[in-house]
């Protein structure tokens, strides 16, 4: 990889972000949404039909607010098209770890327990592109793939500039397919009350869905029960957040094949060159979207 040069000025600070793996979340047909917590659940309570309502304009044939399509703006939600069954691993960092207090603000369950406050996440898109299981080996957490990983969002936010801002005044964040159903319960008769509850008793109840669950899940081409790859929210550091585009930084076909080859499990016959030159034909050398607090105000 080349080295980084800072895009304003030698002398200045080069930010390095420190991604561990979080989770994979996948999405069954429709669009990847990610967007402010609170917003979107209103959407679901308010919204009869959310999906058609909101979500997905029929007549334009196209999802709300599509990454390529909102450049320069300031929304407070996104959506991926990444196809059906498309799984995306998703990095993050946390910068703040606060612990869990009887009765506070957040109407927190478990008193003593330490909850973080992320300050940035990164979205391997095209793990999705390239990737048709469960983007998961023992590789894809180690050391190496995450030094590669944090290089490569390091070379973005130091020499490029956001493509969107993100709003978020919740400070909480959604990632969730379009639609109103996050997640499969493996008991049917269990639902969340979208109607009668508050947004704020609803994200609570989706929070501990999510990390700290007392229910059972079904998952898509995943044996696991315990957690739900369907959906996933957390508690953000700031109110605002820019999004970078992350790219290859050497513009090189071998190391673009190699990275999903060697992290991921590509789809069968992904080893074949021609198969990586199709993607880079169509997303240039991407490799996903990284979400990282703003310093502006």
């Amino acid at each position: 990889m080349k080295k980084i040069n800072p895009k304003n000025n030698d002398k200045m600070v080069i930010e390095k972000p420190n991604l561990t793996w979080n989770t994979n979340l996948h999405v069954y047909s429709k669009s990847l949404i990610v967007g402010d917590a609170y917003s979107l659940i209103d959407k679901i309570k308010n919204q009869p039909d959310v999906y058609l309502d909101f979500f997905y304009d029929d007549e334009k044939g196209s999802y709300v607010n599509e990454i390529d399509k909102i450049h320069n703006k300031n929304v407070d939600c996104f959506s991926l098209q990444g196809g059906g069954g498309f799984w995306t691993p998703i990095f993050s960092m946390a910068s703040t770890w606060i612990q869990g207090k009887k009765d506070d603000e957040f109407g927190w369950k478990s008193v003593g327990r330490e909850y973080p406050f992320k300050d940035s996440f990164f979205l391997d898109f095209c793990a999705g592109i390239n990737v048709a299981n469960f983007p998961m080996n023992k590789k894809t957490s180690n050391k190496n793939h995450l030094k590669i990983i944090n290089d490569l969002v390091s070379n973005s936010i130091n020499n490029t500039d956001p493509i969107f801002t993100l709003s978020t005044p919740s400070n909480s964040l959604l990632f969730m397919e379009a639609g109103d159903m996050l997640f499969n319960p493996k008991d049917e008769n269990f639902k969340v009350d979208y109607k009668n509850k508050t947004t704020k008793e609803i994200f609570n109840e989706l929070y501990n869905l999510c990390h700290y669950p007392e229910i059972k899940f079904l998952n898509f081409e995943h044996g696991s029960e315990e957690f739900t790859f369907d959906f996933y929210i957390d508690f953000l550091e700031n109110q605002k957040y820019e999004v970078y585009k992350v790219e290859s930084i050497d513009k090189d076909l071998d190391f673009y094949r190699d990275y999903y080859v060697n992290y991921y499990d590509p789809l069968p016959g992904g080893h074949d060159k021609d198969f990586f030159q199709s993607t880079i034909d169509t997303y240039g050398y991407l490799h996903g979207y990284y979400i990282k607090a703003s310093k502006q105000k």
